[in-house]
């Protein structure tokens, strides 16, 4: 998603303070999004939008017997990774890529926005209480999805902001 269609949506949604309206943004970080994503995952993710089996033969033998040296006090051991996407892949942005896309196949009732390895769902309603219903259902939502797709929400880093210009009505 481009930095001025992200910035657009933003004219949009606040646009609507000044009809005042209550907004809610749920700010979701999946910076580590691929710490808990297993391999196998991938591939099947991958045969789901398409990919052929010669490209995924590839990816599966691009990700088998993957190891990477790891040092704990001094002792220094070689060992096999099932999960993860290494930072320094070139892989990462695009599987991420094709990740959010199957999360944008969520029917949410916030609007969604991305930018790098930050989600948005924004809620504009009247009143606190609807913007509230709506969120609690997302949550609810998002987090079958990251459990069903092994995908890791960093939920200490992720935040509710509500914003408004005019005091709205509490229900």
């Amino acid at each position: 998603m481009s930095s001025e269609f992200t910035l657009l949506q933003y004219v949009i949604i606040f646009s609507d303070l000044s009809n005042k309206n209550f907004i809610t943004g749920l700010f979701i970080d999946v910076s580590k999004a691929f710490a808990s994503v297993g391999h196998e995952s991938f591939i099947d993710m991958l045969n789901k939008i398409g990919v052929k089996e010669i490209t995924n033969r590839w990816f599966k033998s691009y990700w088998s017997n993957t190891q990477q040296w790891i040092k704990v006090n001094n002792i220094k051991s070689l060992v096999t990774i099932k999960f993860e996407v290494p930072q320094s892949s070139f892989l990462r942005p695009i599987l991420f890529l094709i990740y959010f896309n199957r999360f944008c196949e969520g029917q949410f009732n916030g609007k969604l926005m991305a930018l790098e390895d930050n989600i948005a769902l924004v809620y504009t309603s009247c009143t606190v209480d609807n913007n509230r219903n709506m969120l609690e259902q997302d949550l609810i939502a998002i987090r079958l999805w990251s459990s069903n797709n092994e995908m890791a929400i960093n939920y200490n880093k992720t935040n509710i902001t509500n914003f408004s210009i005019n005091s709205c009505k509490k229900s």
